[in-house]
């Protein structure tokens, strides 16, 4: 039975998502049930609870305990079925798991509340009218009532609802006498250096045709690489907090675990993006694109593969080789290299060690005399090298 993620906000998604998501409950035949693991995040665009309510209903439910009350941990960006990206702010697990498990039920009767409330202020305010002014066309005037009382309604219910889902919310906690200090972690006290405001991201939804994969592989590519980006911020912005929150142990706990996951998460992207020839920059750790001959965060050159830990003698004897036809005796390559035998000797062996280059028997004036030549991937690091040094000496 295959898993089916929803995910939620507990702080800005409205009433009709939960009013959906508990009629989907009741709808959904149990046949058709596989398992749902409910997430929450931030969701700042109304157009995503039809797509919300389109999972609830299409891949069904099991029970309402494995929907409610399993354990809750936000990603920052996720992928439901390949078919649909969504982007958020981290919304960090508020550690009262009780609290937690009863919400979606406070935040239905705290919007039963407000309906019940609201409906009788409607109500209240027509009859108040027709009896206030006897005297007036009761028909018109209660119509005109009714509107009124109406509109307010539409723009009064809002508020009234988050202050009731807050009253509820606060006399729930001091019922379970849950330390409101353990419910969540603020993040933002110090943003980690680089960063800038890739921990606010707004929420998006990017639909993924299964038919267009290649034009959108731009776009996915973006995405994968803002997703590194925020994990990247986020991990550091952990450290911080781990650094200086003194809160209970189990919140630091929760805290490590986020780190841990966040880790793995940044580890499997790099894995995924250097997979298609990306690459992680040495100097800030920022996720790059195939094509980037620069970091897209700081700017470093990329690193040529083969030459991490070698140093300018290596480079230098790579150079001279690839200038001399991919090969040279052991006197013409010390006559054109400016350091000391003993350096060009560990040189020669770190390069042999890395089989950029290969020893070879050669002539010098009738004679047998030692030489060296570029292997196959000795030669292509070093005509790297060779296109790098024209494109400065362009500049």
């Amino acid at each position: 039975m295959r898993e089916v993620r929803l995910y939620l906000s507990r702080d800005k998604l409205s009433w009709l998502m939960y009013s959906s998501f508990f009629l989907s409950l009741l709808l959904v035949k149990p046949s058709r049930r596989p398992l749902l693991a409910v997430h929450y995040v931030h969701v700042d665009s109304p157009s995503l609870y039809g797509l919300y309510y389109r999972f609830l209903r299409e891949e069904g439910l099991r029970d309402a305990d494995e929907a409610v009350f399993r354990g809750v941990k936000a990603l920052p960006c996720v992928v439901v079925d390949d078919q649909v990206v969504i982007e958020g702010r981290y919304v960090f697990a508020r550690g009262a798991l009780r609290l937690l498990k009863w919400y979606p039920f406070i935040d239905v009767l705290a919007f039963a509340a407000s309906s019940a409330l609201l409906v009788a202020t409607v109500l209240g305010s027509t009859y108040a009218a027709v009896r206030l002014f006897p005297g007036a066309p009761g028909g018109l005037l209660a119509v005109l009532a009714l509107l009124a009382a109406s509109v307010a309604f539409a723009v009064a219910f809002y508020n009234v609802y988050v202050a009731a889902l807050r009253g509820l919310v606060r006399v729930f906690l001091g019922a379970l006498s849950v330390d409101p200090g353990r419910v969540g972690v603020p993040l933002d006290f110090e943003k980690p250096r680089g960063c800038g405001d890739v921990l606010a991201v707004e929420a998006r939804a990017l639909g993924l045709s299964a038919n267009a994969f290649d034009a959108v592989d731009k776009a996915r590519t973006s995405i994968l690489l803002g997703r590194h980006d925020w994990l990247r911020c986020f991990l550091a912005a952990v450290d911080i907090a781990l650094g200086r929150v003194k809160g209970p142990e189990e919140l630091r706990r929760e805290l490590e675990h986020s780190h841990e996951l966040a880790r793995s998460l940044k580890a499997s992207l790099e894995k995924k993006v250097s997979s298609i020839g990306g690459w992680v920059c040495p100097s800030c750790g920022a996720l790059n694109p195939p094509g980037n001959a620069t970091c897209r965060a700081c700017g470093s050159t990329r690193p040529i593969a083969g030459l991490e830990g070698l140093g300018p003698v290596h480079v230098d004897i790579l150079r001279i080789l690839y200038s001399m036809g991919g090969e040279a005796t052991h006197g013409a390559l010390l006559s054109r290299l400016g350091y000391e035998k003993p350096q060009v000797v560990d040189a020669l062996r770190a390069l042999f060690a890395r089989k950029l280059i290969s020893p070879a028997l050669m002539q010098y004036e009738g004679r047998p005399v030692l030489g060296y030549r570029l292997t196959g991937e000795g030669a292509k690091v070093a005509s790297v090298l060779a296109r790098e040094a024209s494109a400065r000496r362009a500049l």
